[in-house]
């Protein structure tokens, strides 16, 4: 009997051990081939006493809380933004991701084209994919009536989007486009690739197919808005800041696929990946923090404005009339 037991321990034992090996092993793979990162602060958002900085929102899932220390009542990033020093300036909004929210390619423009007669309007939202930032422009940001818009994609845009936060009750929640929101475990989002790319993949039900055909769609939308009203609409795409031999099959595509609807919707999308290539091979640093691939440092930034100016004329302004 004592025999049988312990043979019966040891194979608990061993199957346990087998399941936390194999655990170990799809953590370590996930982390290699498909490196979901941590999509929001899912801590305590440093943020003036009683001021909600975000707010959920049926379509978009979350959004920024406008008037606040941080957007103004256009949707505008205005502690990131650099005003003119003209009363009727030159107007370019910048919409994007956190890349441009970050707001440091949009300083480094700022810094080399001056901000004499020209105003550089960050209107950014950390986590948002090209959908997301088109809803939100055509909602809040539109009232800017900018005299051209410039629009970062990143090639993580073709991903489901989900944030994660902490709100005032303690509760961490993951929010997704027109879903209600879900609670989250904590302690497994921050440390737990398997976790994390379960609340990615599963929470939010778009299917790759859908989130191919609602960016499309998105460009198709803005591109229209500003043909229409004959503001200057120029796209540019941020790539993996890491050698492209290191990139995921799904990057590869992603950026496949952003530059060919591009081109089919006629945007004439200036594609940042050679510099950054260019640069990476250099041996020059571009990650804004090690291993953050997705973000650039002021360096890149620098360089990036300098490849942006070259290649979109609308960020010069026109020379004033006499």
């Amino acid at each position: 009997m004592a025999m049988m037991l312990r043979q019966t321990t040891a194979n608990i034992v061993l199957a346990a051990a087998s399941v936390l090996i194999g655990l170990l092993l799809v953590e370590a793979a996930l982390r290699l081939i498909y490196p979901v990162a941590i999509m929001n602060i899912e801590a305590e958002r440093a943020r003036p006493a009683g001021e909600e900085l975000i707010v959920a929102d049926d379509s978009l899932g979350l959004r920024p809380a406008l008037k606040t220390s941080m957007y103004d009542g256009d949707g505008v990033l205005f502690g990131r933004s650099i005003s003119a020093k003209t009363s009727n300036p030159y107007k370019i909004l910048f919409i994007g991701d956190s890349v441009t929210g970050r707001g440091r390619i949009v300083a480094a423009l700022a810094e080399a084209l001056g901000s004499e007669r020209t105003a550089f309007l960050n209107g950014g939202v950390d986590g948002y994919n090209i959908q997301q930032e088109v809803e939100f422009f055509l909602r809040y940001q539109a009232g800017t009536n900018p005299d051209a818009i410039v629009h970062q994609l990143h090639i993580n845009d073709l991903q489901p989007t989900t944030l994660v936060v902490r709100g005032r009750d303690g509760r961490v929640r993951s929010y997704s486009p027109r879903m209600k929101p879900a609670s989250v475990n904590a302690w497994l989002y921050r440390h737990s690739q398997i976790y994390r790319f379960y609340i990615l993949q599963f929470r939010s039900r778009f299917s790759q197919d859908e989130l191919r055909a609602a960016a499309y769609d998105a460009l198709r939308k803005m591109r229209d808005y500003a043909r229409e009203r004959k503001i200057a609409y120029h796209v540019f795409l941020f790539p993996n800041l890491a050698p492209y031999e290191e990139w995921s099959a799904h990057d590869k595509a992603s950026r496949d696929y952003l530059l060919r609807i591009s081109g089919e919707l006629g945007l004439g999308t200036v594609d940042l990946w050679p510099l950054a290539e260019r640069l990476i091979r250099l041996g020059v640093d571009a990650q804004d923090s090690p291993g953050d691939t997705w973000h650039p440092n002021r360096r890149f930034a620098e360089e990036a404005a300098r490849y942006l100016i070259a290649r979109i004329p609308a960020l010069t302004p026109p020379a004033p009339k006499d």
